[in-house]
């Protein structure tokens, strides 16, 4: 009987660390998937990030132990002349974990400082439609008054993803409003 008491007692132990390893991803503090399409700031204290990964790059905001990342797809950007024609320039994007949101972006430019910015960020998730909206009644006081040149963000509300592809929309409306600027000079 003592044989039968410690083989139940052993295959218990078993089961107990059977159970423990199924569950142990259970208490993460990751996102599930597809609500990745933002993360909160402190996620990306162990990451880098990088917005020259090119117009339809993966731009990797995610924290080295989860296995997402902020894929951005935005049309191809024409060359930045670093002059920038008057108007207002309109540029739409996908971003966030398999490209699941998006980003449209309208910047208003004046004399070479964004005049005026609108922003609309879709996306089907819970915590990636709050942080966009944080993202929205924030990023005016961000950039308007601001030159153009060089523009680029840091994280902004918590919405690191959202800012990484509002980076990436600055590019193209550079680009845009470059494009602008040569062809208002030839008219002159």
């Amino acid at each position: 009987m003592n044989s039968s008491v410690t083989k139940n007692a052993a295959l218990a132990g078993v089961g107990v660390v059977a159970a423990s390893l199924l569950l142990a991803g259970c208490g993460s503090s990751a996102p599930a998937a597809g609500d990745n399409a933002d993360l909160q700031s402190n996620s990306t204290a162990n990451s880098s990030s990088s917005s020259s990964a090119g117009a339809n790059g993966t731009n990797g905001s995610a924290g080295a132990d989860e296995n997402v990342s902020n894929e951005l797809k935005f049309p191809d950007a024409k060359a930045d002349t670093g002059t920038y024609g008057d108007g207002t320039y309109t540029v739409s994007g996908q971003y966030g974990e398999h490209s699941a949101s998006t980003l449209d972006v309208s910047v208003t430019v004046g004399a070479g400082k964004v005049t005026s910015v609108e922003v609309k960020p879709t996306t089907s998730s819970a915590i990636s439609k709050k942080y966009g909206d944080d993202f929205v009644k924030a990023v005016s006081g961000e950039v308007v008054g601001k030159d153009l040149k060089d523009l680029k963000l840091s994280v902004v509300a918590g919405a690191s993803w959202t800012t990484d592809a509002f980076n990436q929309a600055l590019v193209n409306v550079r680009g845009e409003a470059s494009v602008q600027a040569s062809v208002q000079a030839g008219a002159q």
